[in-house]
């Protein structure tokens, strides 16, 4: 609802063409900084290889083990980083040598990783069901309120080892897990943007230059998204004896 007030109220156009062809639009400006994609990797090779009791964190992940043991005595809370075999493993070209074995179904305080997002991010793990012929399944999860895990995502885990692939849509902390059995892990990373932002889109995909028309107002920086994608919405244009009263 447009509403006067000590000036008439005015609509302000956004414009979306295809890259490049900018100058058949007026108005505009420069565009905004291309935002920093970080990306943060958990590698099983880069740990020591032991039975691990208590939680330890590297590379801005948490990796949660515990003592715990069961009715026989053997401990049913650690993990284990050991030999990915006498020549290592080659996964999707990558050669590994080292995997992280999750040794059995976990939670948010033991055979887990947790990790924080600072916004949508996506997330790629290379992982293998323990067992030969029973495939797992993933859990990724936040925590509620009592501390139990609530999953966001559950995804296959194969026999055979793979990369996996999949999309957080909003900041927070998450946990990966063993929903039942064990699976073995040689790798995650995670990849986000600075501003919270999309993860950087394939170079690929079609874009688009968002012009935004602020029908006489102060100028407003173009910005340029991938089919898909989301702009960001400026900070609203100023113009002398009217009040701003939104896009369209």
């Amino acid at each position: 609802t447009i509403k006067k007030h000590s000036g008439e109220s005015y609509l302000c156009a956004i414009l979306i063409i295809p890259a490049g062809d900018e100058d058949n639009v007026g108005g505009g400006g420069s565009s905004d900084p291309t935002p920093v994609t970080t990306t943060i990797t958990l590698k099983a090779d880069d740990l020591t290889a032991q039975e691990y009791t208590a939680d330890f964190e590297k590379n801005g992940f948490t990796v949660h083990a515990g003592d715990g043991k069961d009715s026989d005595g053997k401990n049913n809370q650690s993990v284990t980083v050991d030999s990915a075999g006498t020549n290592g493993k080659t996964i999707d070209g990558t050669k590994y040598l080292q995997r992280l074995k999750t040794g059995g179904s976990g939670t948010a305080d033991y055979r887990s990783i947790e990790f924080t997002t600072t916004g949508a991010a996506t997330v790629k793990a290379v992982l293998v069901s323990s067992n030969s012929t029973d495939s797992r399944t993933l859990g990724i999860a936040t925590k509620d309120a009592e501390g139990n895990l609530v999953d966001v995502k559950e995804v296959a885990v194969s026999t055979t080892a793979g990369t996996v692939t999949e999309t957080l849509t909003a900041a927070g902390t998450y946990y990966l897990y063993s929903k039942v059995g064990g699976i073995n892990i040689y790798e995650v990373s995670v990849t986000m943007t600075s501003d919270g932002s999309e993860p950087t889109p394939d170079p690929d995909a079609t874009k688009y230059t968002v012009t935004f028309v602020s029908n006489g107002g102060t100028s407003v920086a173009q910005q340029q998204d991938v089919e898909g994608g989301k702009a960001t919405k400026p900070a609203d244009p100023k113009k002398k004896g009217n009040p701003f009263a939104g896009w369209y």
